[in-house]
């Protein structure tokens, strides 16, 4: 059975920071996997990475949980107002073609 990855999270405070202890733990971390390297640290704004073999933080580009849900709510709202506007635009013309065939009244 495969068992998850779940290392202790050393959390640094800045690029200088985890460049420190890189400079020290080089040899511990050279051959470990990026994923369980991310899995490892913790770096504000930052992810690790392998440029040319050597490890390397990268800036972390990603679009929070709380910003994504917005997103999808204001798309749902989108959509429900257009399609309030679809069904306001077939009931207008159902009442047209009432209207033109006498079937109701004009108001």
């Amino acid at each position: 059975m495969i068992e998850e990855f779940t290392p202790k999270k050393i959390s640094l405070r800045s690029k200088e920071d985890f460049q420190k202890y890189l400079d020290i733990h080089k040899n511990d971390v050279k051959d470990v996997s990026i994923y369980k390297l991310n899995k490892m640290f913790s770096i504000p704004n930052y992810r690790v990475t392998k440029i040319k073999g050597e490890i390397a933080l990268t800036v972390h580009r990603y679009i929070s949980l709380e910003s994504r849900l917005n997103k999808i709510s204001d798309i749902k709202q989108s959509v429900k107002m257009e399609d309030m506007k679809l069904l306001d635009d077939k009931i207008n013309y159902i009442i047209e073609i009432l209207k033109e065939n006498n079937l109701i009244g004009e108001e």
